[in-house]
């Protein structure tokens, strides 16, 4: 197989060599799918619907045939590197939809980062002008394999797969067969030596171990190369058995085996908490201030070298790769309050974006976004919030000198460390005494000691110093500045707890 690296330029008749690959395909034969530009890394089909794709009156392109020709323009992006070859199958491949796709359709696959492991593509499904699917998909490459290949998991194995109980099914393993032995010399002990059942059990551990008390019954010829043979076979087994008990007692197997299945019991405990994908320095300072507010929270690693500062000694710390199902999983996705995707690359980001989203529409996401341009991206993708380093600390820089007063307040306001004061933004549920109230009738700062500060209606946006005359409602939230013991007795009240 051709050394995977992309080409400059790619050879004339690549591109007639897939149409003819591909279009005698069934799955696609009637579809109106061609290929329509190719390029180093760069693949572009269009469809031209026919009946076949197109879903009700309304001429919507089906949503399967989307996500079919978005992976084939993919896998087109990344054969580029081989020559037309591919050795890969798609391992993730993950497609939001935002809006239907009426009319032809144009799919433009980059790949976005490449190795000679595997490559991540985004392809942007339009029509016309109007982009109606944004696809991210990650491709394995194994060396000598053909399309049908499909991805050995790399990644740590949940609990009942066998990875973190090897140590144990070695042993397990080891002492049946020492059984298996010891078994098979007292029924040769009992047959050759005329002994009964507790004696040729005390014959054959004697001898395997090598005891030589002394031997009972009649020592024949038989007796005597059936003990030859044991001794030789037994021996063997012993050592392997017993070199597999030591393994797990000082080799750290049996410490590490019960600290894996502690965090297991942990993650399986854990709700309505927070997942930090990505623990290097903005992944570090999140899950650092997750800590300092009481927040539970479980970091996402791939790097196992990460993830030993002593600030973080005991906290969940799991390492495999956020971009897979299996992991977030593990890491309580389906019952955690939000998760924060800090991961170094912008595509690993929207990869995991749209990950969650496919595992938990609802759960909200802040996506980091290392280089401007790419928040488009990730709002298609579907975070809920984007952050930009360098946007933020460039505002904070031009404001520190524009309005330093206002600069110096916020710092105060969010670093409670410093002063017990704090912001929060807190909901009304339904059966709140809170309901139904004016804020002059609430009087919130004589009842709790809290200053409201603004005050959001259900389908409105934020209201700062509303009027007295405000009447609260369920489902509102309310911004709340004052003492973490008044936000507390606050957070009671709105809640229908006091």
């Amino acid at each position: 197989m051709p050394k995977p690296h992309l080409p400059e330029t790619l050879a004339p008749d690549l591109v007639e060599r897939l149409r003819t690959r591909f279009h005698p395909w069934e799955l696609i034969r009637d579809w109106g799918l061609t290929i329509d530009s190719l390029e180093p890394g760069r693949a572009v089909m269009r469809l031209v619907p026919t009946r076949c794709v197109v879903n009700g009156p309304r001429g919507n392109v089906n949503g399967g045939v989307l996500a079919s020709m978005a992976d084939l323009t993919g896998a087109m992006a990344v054969c580029t590197a081989f020559d037309g070859a591919m050795p890969f199958a798609t391992s993730d491949l993950h497609i939001r939809y935002l809006e239907p796709a009426r009319g032809e359709v144009l799919a433009d696959a980059s790949i976005l980062r490449f190795s000679g492991r595997g490559a991540i593509v985004e392809c942007r499904l339009t029509v016309g002008d109007r982009l109606v699917a944004l696809c991210t998909a990650n491709f394995a490459i194994r060396q000598g394999l053909g399309a049908d290949m499909r991805l050995t998991h790399p990644f740590p194995h949940p609990p009942g797969t066998g990875h973190a109980d090897a140590p144990l099914q070695r042993l397990r393993y080891a002492l049946v067969l020492l059984a298996v032995v010891i078994l098979a010399g007292a029924l040769g002990y009992h047959y050759l030596s005329r002994l009964g059942a507790l004696d040729s059990f005390y014959m054959a551990i004697t001898t395997l171990f090598t005891v030589g008390f002394r031997e009972l019954g009649e020592v024949t010829a038989r007796t005597k190369l059936f003990t030859i043979f044991y001794l030789i076979i037994g021996l063997g087994v012993a050592t392997y058995a017993l070199s597999n008990l030591t393994a797990l007692l000082l080799e750290g197997d049996l410490r590490g085996y019960l600290m894996e299945r502690r965090m297991q019991k942990q993650l399986d405990e854990l709700k309505d908490h927070v997942i930090v994908c990505g623990f290097g320095k903005m992944g570090f300072q999140a899950a650092w201030e997750l800590k300092k507010a009481g927040v539970p929270f479980v970091i996402v690693e791939q790097d196992e070298t990460k993830g030993r500062s002593p600030r973080f000694a005991g906290e969940l710390i799991l390492y495999g790769n956020a971009m897979d199902d299996l992991v977030l999983e593990r890491a309580g996705v389906r019952h955690a309050r939000g998760l924060i995707t800090a991961l170094t690359t912008d595509a690993d980001n929207v990869l995991v974006t749209l990950t969650v989203k496919q595992l938990r529409p609802d759960l909200p996401v802040v996506a980091r976004s290392a280089k401007l341009g790419t928040e488009r991206q990730l709002k298609a993708a579907g975070a809920d919030h984007i952050v930009s380093p360098y946007e933020i600390g460039g505002r904070r820089m031009a404001g520190l000198l524009l309005k330093p007063e206002m600069m110096n307040f916020f710092d105060v306001v969010l670093q409670q460390e410093q002063l017990e004061l704090g912001l929060e933004r807190i909901a009304i549920a339904p059966n709140s005494a809170l309901v139904g109230q004016t804020l002059r009738e609430a009087r919130l700062r004589h009842a709790t000691g809290a200053l409201l500060v603004g005050l959001v209606h259900p389908g409105a946006g934020l209201r700062f110093n509303p009027s007295g005359d405000e009447r609260f409602q369920a489902g509102d939230e309310i911004l709340i500045m004052g003492p973490t013991e008044a936000l507390e007795t606050l957070q009671r009240l709105a809640a229908g707890k006091a």
